[in-house]
């Protein structure tokens, strides 16, 4: 099994999927309960998120955000934010849309606040 974000070859080295950064909101599902978490980065593989409520290690996990629909489990956990493994590796199209949402959103000079507003407005969201 991979760890999410963990360099294999040691430092200096290339990640398993180059990871890019986004700012998109979605929904985690499991078991337990569902929650609003924030996506922070995104590759192919897996995903940082931003949640306030707990998870746990090796918890699995449905990830709702637009387009996709993601499954996997929990595979690290640092304070609010933890690493997600996804079942299967993301497809080109889906990676792409992720990564031209959240950018497009990051590079509009709003606050993190604002930013999570207006993804949830362009989303329709909020209507």
């Amino acid at each position: 099994m991979i760890d999410f974000g963990k360099r294999l070859d040691g430092p200096g080295g290339r990640r398993v999927a180059a990871r890019e950064p986004v700012l998109l909101n979605a929904a985690l599902l499991s078991l337990q309960a569902s929650r609003p978490v924030t996506l922070v980065d995104v590759s192919k593989t897996g995903a940082r998120l931003r949640t306030t409520e707990p998870l746990s290690r090796g918890q699995q996990i449905w990830l709702k955000v637009n387009p996709a629909d993601l499954f996997g489990s929990v595979v690290w956990i640092d304070g609010e934010e933890c690493g997600i493994l996804f079942d299967e590796p993301l497809d080109d199209c889906d990676i792409a849309s992720l990564h031209v949402r959240g950018k497009v959103t990051i590079n509009l000079g709003l606050s993190p606040e604002e930013q999570l507003g207006a993804e949830d407005w362009q989303s329709g969201f909020m209507r």
